[in-house]
């Protein structure tokens, strides 16, 4: 059962959708990778919070989905306790998922960037990196 805002989002970004899709078709006749990974095939996706209590990991799962700015922050806002067991803010978790989307609009490491992983002790080159991809991103 779809929601309205569901729906609007797939008619807003249906062309969108079609591009990545005929990327992502490229690329795993190139590389053979299994089809698994083509998550626009279905509508149902949806983009899930998961924390994980043992390893201290904030995982977003299908990140990609949520391409609007002002989206991803209302979403960190409302997992904001679930990011302060994670000591990080709003402003690195966002720069973090911002990053990974713009690697997997790239078609860059896709099976590792479809998801955004925040963890608990990240290291400084990987936050360096993540601030000036997530500059570059223009979602």
């Amino acid at each position: 059962m779809k929601n309205q805002y569901e729906e609007e989002w797939h008619e807003k970004n249906k062309s969108k959708i079609n591009e990545i899709n005929k990327k992502m078709e490229k690329l795993f006749k190139k590389k053979r990778v299994q089809r698994e990974i083509l998550i626009f095939r279905t509508k149902k996706q949806r983009v899930k919070f998961k924390y994980n209590f043992k390893t201290y990991n904030f995982k977003i799962i299908n990140s990609f989905l949520i391409t609007n700015k002002q989206e991803m922050i209302k979403e960190l806002e409302k997992h904001r306790g679930d990011l302060r067991k994670v000591n990080r803010s709003v402003k690195s978790a966002l720069r973090e998922w911002r990053a990974h989307n713009w690697l997997f609009e790239h078609g860059l490491f896709i099976e590792h960037t479809k998801d955004c992983d925040i963890e608990l002790s990240e290291n400084r080159f990987k936050r360096f990196c993540y601030f000036f991809l997530s500059k570059l991103y223009r979602g």
